[in-house]
């Protein structure tokens, strides 16, 4: 069960912007259909007719796995309550710390639902545990994209680095880009921004070119991830130590 708005149907088959989405959600339903489980992905949105679909797609199913949504949660709540009238197995996956967010009753009440709580991650499980709700199985995300090997062949005189995400996660990388020169260790640094195209970013990235350090900007999508990763020397991760709830996530989103 996901929100409708953030799927999408393509010709390669069915599609998410959001990560959290196609690692917990896409790829484990093709995984499972390839060894014979009947898998379907259902997304739903605030409108009523939705919520009557998805009532009734429910019925018959063994179990019902819930993912991140917390955009409609009338709906989520609904649907989970109705799980439990029918016999239904219900599963809440939780992929992202909301514990300290205005989104934490949900969540606390549909973990409290559930016959089954899964989390992402050791420290997301150990955050669920904290606050009182129930203890988390853990299923970390799966891999995505072409294999590669590592290796280090910087072609000098630049090193090239990446940074990706989406663009809500751009302070962080802001705060910590004049530490690139001294992680260059002497070296010009080339870095690849891989992220949504946000109005006046192009703008804010030049602010930070030097003659040590330069900023290029590339709009996210999956091939042009594959193909920057594929190029890159080594790939920038900063850490928000002032956002915590950031601690949970698989390192695949960090």
């Amino acid at each position: 069960m996901l929100i409708a708005d953030y799927l999408r149907q393509l010709e390669t088959g069915l599609y998410s912007p959001l990560a959290s989405y196609r690692y917990r959600a896409i790829i484990p339903a093709r995984e499972l259909g390839s060894r014979g489980h009947e898998v379907y992905l259902l997304g739903v949105n605030e409108s009523e007719q939705s919520a009557e679909f998805a009532a009734q797609e429910i019925r018959g199913a063994d179990a019902v796995i819930f993912g991140k949504n917390h955009v409609v949660p009338a709906v989520t709540q609904r649907l989970i309550d109705l799980c439990r009238q029918l016999g239904i197995k219900s599963i809440v996956d939780v992929c992202d710390d909301y514990f300290d967010s205005p989104f934490k009753g949900h969540y606390l009440s549909i973990i409290q639902k559930a016959d089954l709580v899964v989390a992402s991650t050791p420290a997301l499980a150990a955050r669920i545990w904290d606050t009182g709700a129930r203890k988390a199985v853990v299923i970390s995300d799966p891999f995505e994209g072409p294999r590669g090997e590592p290796r280090l062949t910087p072609d000098l005189p630049r090193l090239k680095q990446v940074w990706f995400g989406w663009e809500t996660n751009l302070p962080p990388l802001f705060r910590h880009l004049g530490a690139l020169v001294d992680a260059g260790e002497g070296y010009p640094v080339e870095l690849t921004v891989v992220t949504g195209n946000v109005p006046g970013l192009r703008e804010v990235l030049d602010r930070f070119n030097s003659p040590l350090l330069h900023v290029k900007f590339i709009e996210w999508s999956l091939p042009a991830l594959w193909q920057t990763l594929a190029q890159c020397d080594f790939v920038l991760i900063p850490v928000d130590k002032d956002r915590p709830a950031r601690n949970g996530r698989g390192w695949l989103r960090v």
